[in-house]
């Protein structure tokens, strides 16, 4: 099963860049999900959880809907400062 993304009208502050990345991102959680059998309690627990991705300072919120196959991205917002401070401390 190939998941789409789908962006939900939450893309109008965000530069091309950040929406590219994102994009890219959330494609390659698609193409790893397309590995996990839908049945699988993991893709469940995916479709019953809030899901987020944090791309360029930005936050991303996502759902998996399991039954369509999508993942859809709901709400942007600027990701929280502790963000960058984690990154930093990873370099």
């Amino acid at each position: 099963m190939t998941y789409a993304v789908v962006f939900r009208n939450v893309m109008d502050e965000e530069p091309a860049e950040v929406r590219a990345r994102l994009r890219r991102s959330l494609e390659e959680i698609a193409r790893a999900m397309d590995g996990i059998p839908p049945s699988s309690e993991m893709v469940a627990s995916f479709a019953q959880s809030p899901m987020h991705v944090d791309v360029s300072g930005w936050r991303f919120l996502y759902k998996v809907e399991r039954d369509n196959a999508r993942l859809v991205v709901t709400a942007a917002a600027p990701a929280p400062s502790d963000v960058s401070v984690r990154v930093a401390a990873k370099r």
